[in-house]
C-alpha cells in the first residue's frame, strides 16, 4: 500500500498542513534557494525529529514524517474502514480510481479563496442595501486575506466542520450594535448572522479575528 502513494503527494500533503510561514521556509530549501532555519527546526521538533537535516536531506526527512503521520499511524483505522467498505453490495469502492479519491480530498480541502466563494447572502437578503453591502464586502475581503488556518476556523465556526462539507454558507443581517454586536453562527443550517453596524473594515476584522481565535466561541449551545 505504501508504495502506491507517490512521494510528491506525500511531500505536498505535509506542506499543506503546516503554517504558511513554515511552509515558505520548507519550499525555499526544497527549491535550493534557502537554508534550514529556526522555523523549519521548530516545525520538525513537533514530529520528534532530533537530528538537524541538511538542505539535501530535508525532502527525505519530510517523506519519513509524512509516511509516519499519513500512512503508519492511521493503519488501524484504515483497516477498520476497509473491513466494512467491501462488505457493501454492490461494492461502491471496487471501481473508484486513485485520481477520484484525490479529487474528493481536493474538494474537501480548505483554501481562503474557496471559502470566500461559498459565502452568499441569504434568500431574505438578496437585495442588499448600503449597510448590508458594506458588511458583506468586509466579510469577503476578510476571508480572501486570511490565512488557511483562519479560513478553517471560520468554516468550523459556521458549519462545525474543518472541511468543506456544505455547498454554501448563507449570511443574514441583523440590526445589533454596541456590546451585543457579534457574529452568530448556526452550524446546523450553515448560516451566519452579521450586524450591519460595522462602519470600518478594521473594526470588523478585529472583532471577527477575536472570535475565531477564542476557543470559547466554539462551544456549542442551543436555545
Amino acid at each position: 500500500m505504501f508504495q502506491d502513494v507517490p512521494e510528491n503527494m506525500l511531500v505536498n500533503d505535509f506542506l499543506s498542513r503546516i503554517p504558511e510561514m513554515e511552509r515558505s521556509s520548507f519550499q525555499s530549501v526544497l527549491q535550493g534557494r534557502g537554508k534550514v532555519d529556526g522555523a523549519i527546526l521548530s516545525c520538525l521538533s513537533l514530529y520528534n525529529v532530533r537530528k538537524v537535516p541538511s538542505g539535501q536531506q530535508l525532502e527525505t526527512t519530510i517523506l519519513d514524517i509524512a509516511r509516519c503521520e499519513f500512512l503508519v499511524k492511521p493503519q488501524a483505522i484504515m483497516r477498520a474502514f476497509k473491513s466494512g467498505m467491501f462488505d457493501c453490495k454492490p461494492e461502491p469502492w471496487s471501481t473508484v480510481r486513485q485520481d477520484e479519491l484525490v479529487n474528493l480530498y481536493d474538494i474537501l480541502n480548505v483554501e481562503p479563496d474557496k471559502v470566500s466563494e461559498m459565502v452568499v447572502p441569504s434568500e431574505f437578503d438578496q437585495s442588499l442595501n448600503q449597510a448590508k453591502d458594506r458588511v458583506f464586502n468586509f466579510l469577503i475581503r476578510f476571508l480572501k486575506s486570511c490565512t488557511k488556518e483562519m479560513a478553517i476556523a471560520f468554516l468550523r465556526y459556521c458549519t462545525g466542520s474543518n472541511v468543506m462539507v456544505v455547498p454554501r454558507i448563507e449570511v443574514s443581517f441583523v440590526d445589533v450594535s454596541g456590546l451585543a454586536r457579534r457574529p452568530v453562527a448556526h452550524t446546523c443550517t450553515a448560516r451566519l448572522d452579521l450586524s450591519t453596524s460595522y462602519e470600518s473594515y478594521a473594526s470588523f476584522c478585529r472583532e471577527f479575528s477575536k472570535i475565531l481565535t477564542n476557543e470559547d466561541a466554539f462551544r456549542f449551545n442551543a436555545m
